[in-house]
């Protein structure tokens, strides 16, 4: 696809998407648009930030990668700009993060931008950010990623008030200098990052025939028998939000069950739907701590036995990046083929308990976790592990300077690094990967299937 950039003179001509397989000629005057994005700094120093808020720690946002698209208002089909090679999308470069500067056809009065995984041509759901481009040259908009806590008190104190005016949310407000400002809250990322559904489980997750040693189960069945569906919601404490209504148990009653074969235990799953329900129904149990920055809990998924401890910490970022922020929205933003990779290598290995220290977060690092494709783990466990006097043993932490790796750890790992059909993103932990920003979990990636 031609590029339909201008740094200088005026395009007489540009080319652009309706649908991406058919392209059109538009004629283009001299106006221009390019989107700016400033990333949350850390808590610590940044402006309207406290060191104690409890939300972009550790490592400030990168926006690298980003997918975006820029299309005329109404019309999402209609992008302005080239797309990156064999996608329906472009990505920000790296920092500073600004688009690409998109001539506006003269049939165009206002044009909007498509972000993350709401950027794919398949979904393009939220459109953010509208804009009237000035009536020539190059309209500047800028875009701060900032906590809603943050804003507010920029917005509140009258040394920076005037610096960050009052705009709807997702929307942009002009300024007397003809540029324009937008924030991009944990609640706008909230609103168009992509959240997966049982029937995107169905949709997007292959069956699987699983197999493991045969062990006899000494301790194993911590977690709710795979038949057993309560007929009420767990009680969910802590966090002042309506329950949730507890779905319908499968069409046949049962859920599939582990077989001996041999010296070998098997499991064959249809259906993913019947394991991950209730994380993309959002069933956590257990809440505990007193705000986001100390919030967890666990999930169970009693068709494989295995526990899901989401640490305590595990969704500061984006239960503090918004107002609106759940624990339950948190779960059901990570795509469910990463969880499927996990869980599959966990079973496999014979691992009963996960402890998990991230997965979708909207400010915090690289954009694996916002695009919904990353998944952190610090603990693996095995409940049938016991030393002779009968104490669990072989609670691992994925940390290096827990010295050599335990062979419950090993054979999850190997697994974990080997799998190409559900893991096919970045992987990285402290042995195969000693980079800093992972030397105290193991991070695992999908690709999401819907980037095109």
């Amino acid at each position: 696809m031609a590029n339909a950039q201008s740094r200088g003179a005026p395009l007489a001509q540009a080319v652009v998407s309706e649908d991406h397989a058919r392209q059109e000629l538009a004629r283009a005057n001299d106006r221009r648009i390019r989107y700016h994005f400033i990333a949350a700094p850390l808590d610590s120093g940044a402006p309207g930030g406290r060191a104690t808020d409890g939300i972009v720690t550790g490592s400030a946002s990168k926006l690298k990668n980003l997918p975006y698209a820029i299309t005329a208002s109404g019309n999402k089909e209609r992008m302005l700009h080239s797309a990156s090679a064999g996608k329906s999308f472009a990505v920000l470069g790296n920092s500073p993060y600004t688009s690409a500067e998109v001539s506006v056809p003269d049939d165009v009065s206002e044009v909007e931008i498509y972000l993350g995984n709401d950027a794919y041509e398949v979904r393009r759901v939220k459109p953010l950010f509208r804009v009237t481009p000035n009536a020539h040259g190059v309209t500047h908009v800028y875009i701060h990623e900032l906590p809603q806590l943050r804003l507010r008190r920029l917005q509140s104190e009258p040394a920076t008030a005037a610096g960050y005016p009052a705009a709807n949310h997702a929307q942009t407000v002009r300024k007397p200098d003809d540029t324009h400002i937008g924030y991009l809250t944990g609640d706008v990322w909230k609103d168009f990052s992509y959240e997966f559904t049982v029937a995107d489980v169905s949709r997007l997750c292959g069956a699987s025939n699983l197999t493991r040693p045969y062990a006899e189960d000494r301790g194993r069945n911590q977690v709710r028998p795979a038949r057993a569906w309560p007929g009420v919601p767990p009680a969910v404490m802590g966090e002042q939000r309506p329950g949730l209504p507890f779905p319908a148990p499968p069409a046949n009653g049962l859920a599939p069950v582990p077989a001996r074969q041999g010296n070998l235990e098997a499991l064959m799953i249809l259906d993913w739907a019947e394991v991950l329900s209730p994380i993309f129904e959002g069933r956590y149990e257990g809440l505990i701590g007193t705000g986001h920055s100390d919030w967890g809990c666990h999930v169970d998924l009693p068709v494989v036995n295995i526990r899901l401890r989401y640490q305590q910490g595990a969704f500061a970022n984006a239960t503090g990046a918004g107002d609106g922020v759940t624990v339950a929205d948190v779960l059901k933003r990570t795509n469910p083929v990463t969880y499927k990779g996990v869980i599959e290598a966990a079973w496999k290995s014979g691992i009963d308990e996960l402890v998990l220290s991230s997965s979708w977060r909207p400010m915090l690092g690289s954009i694996l976790h916002r695009m919904g494709v990353g998944l952190d783990v610090v603990f693996v466990d095995d409940f049938d592990d016991r030393n002779a006097q009968g104490q669990p043993i072989n609670r691992f932490q994925v940390n290096i300077s827990s010295g050599a790796r335990s062979q419950l750890y090993s054979t999850f790992e190997a697994i974990i690094f080997a799998d190409r059909t559900n893991l096919g993103g970045f992987k990285a932990d402290p042995w195969l990967n000693t980079d800093d920003v992972h030397r105290n979990h193991l991070h695992v990636s999908a690709v999401d299937q819907d980037a095109r």
